[in-house]
């Protein structure tokens, strides 16, 4: 599996917590890790390299040009490198045909195979995404996205956290320039900003997967969760201003319980 992160200095440990998550529940899994970035230290991409070989992993670091950077770097709240996995056809070799990425904040929690293989042509098409629907559609901010962002009504806007990525479609379809020249058309409406440019560029590529299963987000759905066991769900993405790394992050759920101890769990390793 080719697995692909990006991340600021900020999320180094946070990340570390993914990696081992990543690797002790994929144990069977040859993995390499991709990380785009811009602001990593020898000693930050070191840390992360170590912790990946300490699984018989390895990761490959990419620096994104400064042009990307500086067009990436919209707003103070969320980091450039938020936008780096849609330019990551310009990036990645060209041997790579997909790449799962995932968000720093995520703790693994299964085996992400079935995920990785899934097939992307259905019923006659051929999608360059898949992604699950992002919690908030489900809640009244649903017709906002839409309306501000000039969605469908239909449409169902997606979370960015877990995305995997056709990257032989993406770099045949569009370039790295076309995505960034796009940014500041958008800018004034792009409140979550690479996760909103995505949803306006490609919501007609994108095959949905199931959210609970992988892209549990504990914090904003409130805890809720039909079960949660060893594998299931398979992803738990801590999305949102709630980090279990945070006094603050709400545990009156005994499944946001559970998502937190796992992630102190994987964090002290």
């Amino acid at each position: 599996m080719n697995i692909l992160v990006s991340i600021d200095r900020g999320y180094v440990t946070r990340l570390r917590a993914m990696i081992h998550s990543l690797y002790l529940n994929n144990a069977q899994s040859e993995i390499t890790l991709h990380l785009l970035h811009s602001a990593l230290t020898p000693e930050d991409i070191g840390a992360l390299s170590d912790t990946a070989r300490k699984y018989g992993g390895e990761l490959a670091a990419y620096t994104v040009s400064d042009a990307h950077r500086q067009v990436s770097d919209i707003t103070k709240k969320y980091p450039p490198e938020a936008f780096y996995r849609l330019l990551c056809a310009d990036y990645l070799p060209k041997g790579i045909k997909r790449v799962l990425y995932l968000d720093g904040d995520i703790i693994v929690n299964g085996s992400l195979e079935s995920l990785y293989g899934i097939n992307l042509t259905q019923g006659g098409r051929r999608f360059m995404f898949a992604a699950a629907t992002d919690p908030f559609n489900y809640t009244v901010f649903k017709l906002f996205h839409k309306q501000r962002l000039g969605l469908p009504i239909e449409t169902e806007y997606v979370n960015t956290g877990v995305l995997l990525i056709d990257v032989e479609m993406l770099r045949e379809t569009v370039s790295a320039e076309e995505i960034t020249g796009k940014i500041p058309k958008y800018r004034a409406h792009l409140k979550l900003p690479d996760q909103d440019l995505f949803n306006v560029l490609f919501y007609k590529d994108v095959l949905h997967i199931d959210p609970n299963m992988y892209n549990y987000c504990p914090a904003l759905s409130g805890g809720w969760m039909n079960e949660f066991r060893q594998g299931y769900p398979a992803i738990i993405h801590f999305a949102g201003p709630d980090k279990p790394w945070d006094t603050s992050f709400p545990t009156d759920n005994i499944f946001a319980q559970k998502a937190k101890a796992l992630y102190d769990f994987y964090a002290a390793l």
